[in-house]
């Protein structure tokens, strides 16, 4: 069954953020994320100013960085506004109560003022939703669970905790990051990543193209390391991901 277009699926979401996502991946015509993984503010500034009108999310790293302060994350809401995109925040909360309220919404860098997403763990149990929703549904903030880690893990009974969760709370719970769609609701988002990984103690290049995410995987929003751009013009690549991207959703 073919899936339904980006914009009718924004009249299925119950989510406002999804809303807007669906809707900026209609109009910019783009499924492409990219990670952005520099320890350096400036570069990862660059970067989002570069292949921001390419892109529907930009997933960041913000505990790496070695030069954070509050500027940056300014100018990067400020470039995501500019360019529509949404800013994802892997900051993987897995802690309960008061210590993720404090994580999500205080400290250092204040993640719910200026990221529009965060990624959740699903191992502390489902009253980490609630604190996050404390602080984050009044902004229009939402949260996407990491529902499986990679091809080689995929775990039913995560799966079966992530849908759960999900149908219950579809007002603050956008999607899944996952390696394979995980269910038929069309007003869920399934994040799935291209990227580099570390196996067996070897750097290789997983074999996984834009058109497998979406095709085979099931994919919705396509997630490519920000290491697949150096080789060349960042613009000219993420453009050509965002093309084979969009082309092949169109296909499914």
């Amino acid at each position: 069954m073919q899936r339904q277009s980006y914009e009718e699926r924004a009249n299925l979401t119950k989510h406002p953020l999804s809303r807007k996502l669906f809707s900026l991946m209609h109009s910019k015509q783009t499924n492409l994320g990219v990670i952005a993984n520099s320890s350096k503010s400036h570069e990862i500034l660059k970067l989002a100013e570069t292949i921001g009108p390419n892109i529907c999310i930009l997933k960041t790293h913000v505990d790496i960085l070695e030069d954070f302060t509050p500027d940056f994350s300014r100018n990067l809401r400020s470039i995501a506004d500019k360019h529509q995109f949404l800013i994802f925040e892997d900051r993987k909360y897995s802690e309960l109560g008061e210590v993720v309220e404090r994580q999500y919404g205080g400290g250092l860098y204040k993640v719910v003022d200026w990221a529009d997403l965060v990624s959740v763990h699903l191992s502390s149990g489902e009253k980490i939703i609630d604190s996050l929703s404390l602080v984050g549904k009044d902004k229009g903030r939402g949260i996407v669970l990491l529902a499986d880690s990679s091809m080689e893990d995929i775990s039913c009974d995560s799966s079966l905790v992530a849908i759960r969760w999900a149908e219950k709370r579809p007002d603050f719970i956008m999607g899944f990051e996952c390696s394979r769609r995980l269910c038929l609701n069309e007003g869920f988002l399934h994040f799935t990543s291209i990227r580099k990984s570390l196996i067996e103690d070897t750097f290789c290049s997983i074999k996984i193209s834009p058109e497998h995410v979406i095709g085979a995987c099931g994919g919705d929003v396509i997630l490519i390391d920000d290491s697949f751009l150096g080789s060349g013009d960042p613009e000219i690549i993420s453009r050509e991901y965002r093309n084979r991207g969009y082309i092949a959703y169109n296909q499914y």
